[in-house]
């Protein structure tokens, strides 16, 4: 329907039918006009491209989706490569939301947003309220809030481990042996001050869990399906001092100076040439310019590719 509206827009801007069609049928950006399937939504029917900024934790999700769509046989190793790389760089989540667009992804919950209203009768008792009463509330609400902040920074400093040091990792480890009973996994991906974890739920082998750690603490963040011959990883496997090594000298081996960007993927990726899981580590690095690399390597730190910037 949308396509069939689209005629007098196509002949004035000279991109034909067929062209405007393989546009609209994935995330292609069309070759002479520049414009891709979002521009023309947002151009001919008034819906706009999403262009919020994206943040680690969305590129995460759409690299975890990617290597989900790799695991399952819809994409091949290179388009896998070429996608976790413009996803490491993307800026915004439309940009994020294309890599993704013609994947058949696992289900993500819904979560309701809507907030329940205020009780009639106290937002009534608050319009009675005289001006000075509200100066005397003003002053106490402010002090309130100058309390609470402290007490946030002060517990925020005292309970958020460095991710990217060997005694954060460690922390990590053993918060999730106390939480979970053990260090085992499907994947991780670990930022420098929180991290996202997934495993099967207990009793469903063919579901998964992930949960964010921060502050020490794990919290339920999204599910989905999961193979059950899936490999699991045990952080405790891991050689953590070789693996930070490479995360310190990865600017300079994959080329991208000053990286505002920066993770630690521990999980299972499909073999290139063997249909079996592979445990290992990926490292990514991206900074402001869409300069972007990446290194794989196995749990011990022995590096397996390197796809440098450039």
């Amino acid at each position: 329907m949308e396509l069939a509206l689209c005629t007098s827009a196509l002949r004035e801007s000279g991109c034909s039918v067929s062209r405007l069609a393989r546009v609209w049928s994935g995330p292609h950006t069309d070759p002479i006009s520049g414009i891709g399937r979002d521009q023309w939504r947002a151009t001919l029917f008034g819906v706009p491209a999403d262009n919020r900024r994206a943040r680690d934790i969305d590129r995460s999700l759409t690299c975890t989706n990617l290597d989900y769509a790799y695991a399952e046989g819809q994409l091949d190793h290179s388009e896998h490569t070429a996608r976790v790389a413009k996803a490491m760089a993307a800026k915004t989540l439309g940009e994020l939301a294309s890599l993704t667009d013609d994947l058949q992804l696992q289900p993500q919950p819904r979560v309701d947003l809507r907030k329940p209203r205020p009780p009639v009768a106290f937002v009534d008792r608050i319009r009675r309220v005289d001006r000075k009463s509200w100066v005397i509330i003003a002053a106490i609400v402010a002090a309130i809030v100058a309390v609470i902040a402290t007490v946030l920074v002060v517990q925020e400093a005292l309970d958020s481990p460095d991710l990217f040091t060997v005694d954060g990792f460690d922390t990590m480890m053993s918060d999730a042996r106390e939480h979970f009973g053990d260090t085992r996994f499907d994947s991780a991906n670990i930022f420098q001050d929180y991290a996202v974890l997934t495993r099967s739920k207990e009793g469903s082998p063919d579901r998964s869990v992930s949960y964010t750690y921060r502050h020490r603490d794990f919290d339920e963040w999204t599910k989905g399906t999961r193979a059950t011959e899936h490999t699991i990883v045990d952080l405790a496997d891991v050689n953590v001092a070789a693996v930070l090594a490479l995360l310190d000298s990865a600017p300079k081996t994959l080329h991208v100076d000053d990286p505002t960007s920066r993770s630690i993927t521990i999980g299972s990726v499909f073999g290139d040439y063997i249909p079996m899981f592979n445990q290992e580590v990926s490292i990514s690095l991206s900074n402001e310019f869409n300069e972007h690399g990446k290194l794989d390597a196995t749990l011990d730190g022995k590096v397996k590719r390197v796809t440098p910037n450039g």
